[in-house]
């Protein structure tokens, strides 16, 4: 740190949060933005300082979601925020309007809108620091977020157990990183997807936190609940064709089967090597169709070239035609790397390899 600054002692009665009953809790209020938020920007700049580039932080710590915080300032701050943003709606305690939400949903939504916002404000101060503190030229600081992996089609992009809104934090961080900890690769293409859809038209990206078997956690040994045996590679593909411009195994000593899923990693990457850049500066189109509704197709175009993702996680054996409107000749799967000519289509079967590459020129 820098101990030549000077700061004022912690105001502990105004750093702690109250709940819905004006009981103190054991977390920070998110509007409190004083010698909490001065010790993180300490902690930036003195990174900085030792030549470091690049930040992560891990945000857990809104939790609380629905109930932080019911403070005096919190309220008071409330009020001002819906005569700026929302002149239309008289002030209603925000714990009445969490209590009774269908009485007051306008109120609640706006509550959620405030809260949200002064959780993004603590990124945009470290977005901030990074940009102006000792500025280096040529080099280009990146400030990355792992965030809850509940996004769905709730208020603002918010997560609704949490206050945690993609659309905000993607304005100053360059990539979230959803912590998708779960056995099935259709739970990473959903969070993917939607994250991604919250975050369009802002300045982040959204990435993939992997630990699809994390078998510390005794619930799933008992439950016999483990990750199929080609989970990391059907993880990463699954990440990159829904839009995801990174991934990131977490907790990889208990979430990886040693030897076996780090060859299952090098065969994503190999698969992906042919394609990476139609996914990389393409588009999602919705043109390859497959005959067999079981199996699902996902494509991206760029310039006369496609890249498509083929897949079925269930355990029969089953087969499909993929046809892709235009003029293309061939498609090479990308794990062989076995090339066919196209006539009327693609015949593809789906075995003990669940998922295909192709790349479709």
């Amino acid at each position: 740190y820098h101990p030549e600054e000077k700061r004022p002692g912690l105001d502990l009665a105004r750093a702690r949060a109250k709940d819905i009953h004006d009981q103190e809790l054991n977390m920070p209020c998110p509007s409190y933005h004083g010698q909490l938020l001065a010790k993180a920007v300490d902690s930036l700049q003195s990174l900085i300082d030792y030549g470091f580039d690049h930040v992560c932080y891990d945000e857990e710590m809104w939790g609380s979601g629905g109930t932080l915080c019911f403070c005096e300032h919190c309220k008071t701050a409330f009020a001002a925020f819906l005569r700026e943003k929302y002149p239309q709606l008289q002030y209603v305690d925000p714990a009445e309007a969490t209590l009774k939400p269908n009485e007051h949903p306008a109120v609640n939504d706006a509550w959620w809108d405030f809260k949200t916002s002064l959780v993004a404000e603590i990124y945009c101060t470290l977005r901030q620091t990074l940009e102006t503190y000792a500025v280096r030229p040529g080099v280009q600081r990146q400030l990355w977020v792992w965030v809850d992996s509940g996004v769905g089609e709730g208020r603002y992009g918010a997560i609704t157990s949490r206050l945690t809104d993609y659309a905000k934090l993607g304005q100053y961080a360059d990539l979230l990183l959803p912590m998708v900890y779960t056995p099935m690769a259709d739970d990473v293409a959903r969070v993917t997807t939607a994250g991604g859809k919250a975050m369009a038209g802002v300045h982040g990206k959204i990435a993939a936190g992997l630990s699809p078997n994390r078998t510390y956690e005794y619930y799933r040994v008992a439950s016999n609940n483990l990750a199929p045996m080609d989970a990391i590679r059907q993880q990463l593909l699954e990440t990159f064709f829904n839009g995801g411009q990174a991934a990131v195994i977490w907790a990889y000593t208990s979430s990886l089967r040693g030897a076996y899923d780090y060859h299952k990693i090098a065969q994503a990457v190999y698969m992906l090597q042919p394609v990476e850049e139609i996914l990389f500066r393409g588009q999602p189109v919705d043109e390859v169709r497959s005959s067999n509704p079981e199996v699902k197709v996902t494509a991206w175009k760029h310039g006369n070239a496609l890249a498509v993702l083929v897949r079925n996680y269930d355990a029969a054996s089953v087969k499909t035609k993929a046809t892709f409107p235009g003029a293309y000749s061939r498609a090479t799967d990308t794990l062989s790397r076995v090339e066919t000519a196209l006539g009327d289509g693609l015949d593809i079967s789906l075995g003990e390899n669940r998922v295909h590459v192709f790349l479709v020129q």
